[in-house]
């Protein structure tokens, strides 16, 4: 018998689970609204590992103080789901993110493409014993603001990306390899919403099967 769960956590095999993603996942508004999940690992920042949890369901991590989520997987992995996705349309971009005082800049070569201010409007944490990584959905405002064109200009984070994006039912499966000014890399998956009218529970089972090690 598993034992029981801090009171931060809410195991998928309970109603609460059902009801409080069901509460997370209700749209109010969807001006300007960005829905998106992403695959990596909760940490434990005490031992700096994984999370393990004495369960065989998903559970929802409602407070993250002890935690942290770190996007990203293994290179390996991530070409071993791109070749699973190959009989679906795709689209493939390269571009390069400059944060600026907490404005987002897209540029993709010399051409600004945007320039958004992002809010984080709510996050939750789902891990998933069964597999291989994890998940964090998160809800974010992305406003459109204009660029600062002081010759004072400070970047403070700069990410170049190359990105395929396979287009599933009402959803955009991102795989990004991204990399940063010390020339680290990391191979992000994302599955952002592009039509309201999506399914909350295809929307986590997408997720789901993404984290999970398929031969």
């Amino acid at each position: 018998m598993n034992e029981k769960l801090p009171s931060e956590f809410l195991n998928k095999n309970d109603d609460t689970f059902s009801k409080f993603y069901n509460e997370f996942m209700s749209i109010k508004d969807t001006e300007n609204l960005e829905i998106e999940g992403r695959i990596g690992t909760i940490i434990d920042k005490f031992t700096n590992n994984r999370i393990k949890l004495n369960c065989p369901h998903p559970i929802i991590l409602k407070s993250n103080s002890n935690y942290r989520f770190q996007s990203g997987v293994t290179q390996s992995y991530f070409e071993d789901k791109i070749c699973k996705l190959k009989e679906l349309n795709f689209s493939a971009v390269n571009d390069r993110v400059v944060l600026s005082k907490g404005i987002r800049y897209l540029y993709e070569g010399d051409k600004l493409i945007s320039c958004q201010k992002k809010y984080k409007e709510k996050t939750i944490d789902i891990y998933l014993p069964g597999s291989v990584y994890d998940i964090r959905i998160s809800f974010n405002r992305e406003i459109s603001v204009e660029s600062e064109k002081s010759k004072h200009f400070v970047k403070n984070l700069i990410r170049n990306r190359k990105r395929k994006s396979f287009l599933f039912h009402e959803y955009s499966l991102d795989f990004t390899v991204v990399e940063n000014e010390c020339k680290d890399v990391t191979n992000e998956i994302e599955v952002e919403v592009k039509d309201f009218g999506f399914s909350k529970l295809e929307f986590l089972d997408i997720l789901i099967n993404l984290s999970k090690l398929k031969k």
